[in-house]
Order: structure tokens, then C-alpha cells, then sequence
């Protein structure tokens, strides 16, 4: 279950704190610094995923708020790729 089902509102510094934050604890409180370079990389994953998920919350609530979608092309293979940037005019 994401957080946009849990009831959970989009707060910036919650993308902005809690990656920090989780990588702090991790590998500071949880001696992540003990495994060596696996345990920063570990807890850079585990900062990094708690980053998607707050970014994946802002777009789940700018998409249902009305705001138009970013402008889409086809790449040529198939698939649609989509721009965080307007096109120029």
C-alpha cells in the first residue's frame, strides 16, 4: 500500500529530510559504517528509496489536483517517454 492510500499529504521537507535522515540512521546509528562499502551503499539504497517514494507521493497529488501531465513523445521504439520540462516554444 503507497502513502497516497494510507492518507499520507505531500509536506516538502518531508522529501527533502527524511532521505538524509534514513541514510544518517542507517549507517551512523545502525553502524552501517561497520559493514564497510556495503553498508554505505546499503544505506544510500535505503535513503534513495525513501526520496522515490515521497517523489512518487507529489506526483500522485499534482496529478489529481488537475495540474496537465508533462508533455509525452514517442521515442521511436514503443514507448513513451515523458519530459519533466515544458517544450520550448
Amino acid at each position: 500500500m503507497d502513502l497516497y492510500q494510507k492518507g499520507v499529504r505531500f509536506k516538502l521537507q518531508h522529501l527533502l529530510l527524511r532521505p538524509p535522515y534514513f541514510f544518517f540512521r542507517m549507517y551512523l546509528l545502525k553502524m552501517g559504517f561497520r559493514d564497510g562499502i556495503h553498508g554505505f551503499i546499503l544505506a544510500v539504497l535505503s535513503a534513495l528509496s525513501v526520496f522515490v517514494k515521497y517523489a512518487k507521493l507529489w506526483e500522485i497529488e499534482k496529478t489529481r489536483r488537475g495540474f496537465p501531465e508533462s508533455p509525452e513523445i514517442n521515442s521511436g521504439s514503443g514507448h513513451r517517454t515523458r519530459y519533466w520540462h515544458s517544450q520550448k516554444k
